[in-house]
């Protein structure tokens, strides 16, 4: 076997255990839930902040936190795609990366090439949502910021950061690793970069 795009879908299927899927499902998950339970932090934050407390005008701070918060967002977005795509190009050097799960003696035990396709999209998903929390993460500590200062009580525009975490949650939803979504991925990224 020459490539990984060399491998036969019967040898990828036997290959994606419950196990293996578990694991996929538990990263994405767990890149969500972390914005979650982030999110009602804020909201309980909020909740508890008191109206008549002296109030600081951060709203200078508030609107440059906002502008760079969209920047990352943006960037965050265009490099999540970059990443994603470029582990799945053969002859890159993102392709080498092998993120391979390991004993505890740091043995390697993604041993077939189905394995170590395996290994590609599951360190593609990763590598995809680090970059996509970055963002979320930004806007949340910009949330932050505001609810803690008392500016989002008279500023609600500033709610606005929430949407980078609305966006990765979302996104995980709809692209939430179930079988047929991992196979087609192989079918498409790995068996289609002949």
């Amino acid at each position: 076997m020459n490539s990984l795009a060399d491998v036969k879908s019967s040898e990828f299927e036997s290959a994606l255990t419950a196990s293996a899927m578990k694991t996929l499902q538990t990263v994405q998950a767990a890149f969500m839930m972390g914005v979650l339970v982030f999110t009602a932090v804020i909201f309980i934050t909020y909740g508890m902040h008191d109206d008549s407390a002296d109030i600081t005008d951060t709203t200078e701070i508030m609107n440059t936190l906002s502008i760079v918060h969209c920047a990352i967002a943006m960037g965050a977005y265009a490099a999540a795609r970059f990443v994603y795509e470029a582990r799945f190009k053969p002859g890159q050097p993102m392709r080498g990366l092998q993120l391979e799960p390991r004993d505890a003696s740091g043995n390697i035990t993604a041993s077939t090439p189905a394995q170590k396709c395996i290994a590609i999209i599951r360190s593609a998903l990763i590598l995809r949502f680090a970059l996509l929390q970055t963002a979320a993460f930004f806007g949340l500590v910009t949330c932050v910021a505001g609810v803690t200062s008392g500016v989002m009580a008279s500023h609600p525009e500033y709610w606005a950061n929430l949407i980078s975490g609305a966006v990765l949650v979302t996104f995980g939803l709809a692209t939430f690793p179930n079988r047929e979504r991992v196979v087609r991925i192989f079918e498409e990224r790995i068996r289609g970069a002949r």
